[in-house]
Order: C-alpha cells, then structure tokens, then sequence
C-alpha cells in the first residue's frame, strides 16, 4: 500500500516545508510501519511537496495516520501550508519503464554482417581449402565451415566492425563535425 500526501508551501517557507516532511518521512519508516519514504519537491519555482509512505499492509496506513506521533509532526507543518492538504491511499505505485531503446536499422546491421562474414570465410577457405575442406562432402564443408566462421563472427568480427562504424550506426555520419576548439587560459601576471 502507497500513501501519497501533497501539500503547497507559502512562499518563502519551502526550506522549513522540506525539513518537516523530511522528518514526517524519517518517523514513518523509523515507527510507523513505513518500509520506505520519500519527499518529492516540484522544482524550485514550485512549492508543491509530496511525500510517499510505502507500506506492507493495509493495518500499517491506518495505525500510521491515526497515530499520536504523526498528529503531533503535522501541527507545525500546517502553518507552512497554503490550502489544503491532498491524501491518496494507492494499492500500489505504478512503474514506469522507459522505452525501449531502438537499434541500429536492419539495413545497418546487414552491412555489418557481411564485412563481418566475407572476410572470415574467405580466410578459412584459403587456411582450410588445400588441405581439409576439399576432401569434405558439403554437408562436411558447411559444418566445418560454419563451426569456424559463426563464433569467429559472433565473438570477433562484429563487435569490431559496430566499434568501427558506431558513429555510422548511431546516425552520426561517419565523419563528425570538425570545428576549431578555443580553450580557455588562465593568465597570470609575472613580477
């Protein structure tokens, strides 16, 4: 169960505001049955605070807001708030994930895979051909060759081509922007 309270401090008060919540929140968790708490401030042209009480049963919310301990925190607070307070009891907090972060176009990623593949198979048929590979079946060929090729590939090739091209990949040019860098001196006078 979530508690979510919201409060509006009068101006100038946000600092004295911050503090009493913060100390509401340290009570919650030190003897109120809270598991976790946290104050949330708006932004520093808001006023608006919020503190969120995370609890594990429903029993733990009631005895934490009809306790003698939180009634006497909240007195002062109420001097420092402009309106009403707002309390909301949740099941649970959502969680937001953030989205998925898209990958390089598949296009990209075929192009990778041949300057990872081309240069592998052609080295282990010049290595390999002569010698084993011309006496194999093709069944025998291809799994020879594909024994050598796929880790060597997987492992080597195309972590080394996406480091070459990661500029390429993440739609950045190949080439960056070139553009004279002006640093800045300290200059101190010598006497």
């Amino acid at each position: 169960m979530v508690l979510l309270a919201s409060r509006t401090a009068r101006a100038g008060r946000e600092h004295h505001m911050s503090e009493l919540l913060a100390a509401i929140a340290d009570e919650a968790v030190r003897s109120g049955g809270a598991t976790r708490a946290d104050v949330l401030h708006a932004g520093r042209d808001d006023r608006r605070f919020a503190v969120i009480l995370h609890f594990e049963e429903s029993a733990a919310v009631e005895s934490w807001t009809i306790s003698p301990a939180r009634a006497a925190l909240l007195e002062p607070i109420e001097q420092d708030t402009d309106g009403e307070a707002q309390i909301d009891i949740l099941p649970e907090l959502a969680r937001a994930e953030p989205p998925p972060m898209p990958g390089p176009p598949r296009v990209k990623m075929a192009v990778v895979g041949f300057l990872a593949v081309t240069p592998l198979t052609l080295t282990v048929q010049v290595l390999l051909g002569p010698v084993l590979l011309a006496t194999l079946s093709p069944v025998e060929r291809a799994l020879v060759l594909s024994s050598i090729v796929v880790p060597a590939m997987t492992y080597v090739a195309v972590p080394l081509w996406t480091l070459v091209l990661r500029r390429w990949l993440a739609n950045e040019g190949l080439v960056p922007d070139w553009r004279p860098v002006r640093t800045a001196r300290k200059v101190t006078a010598r006497r």
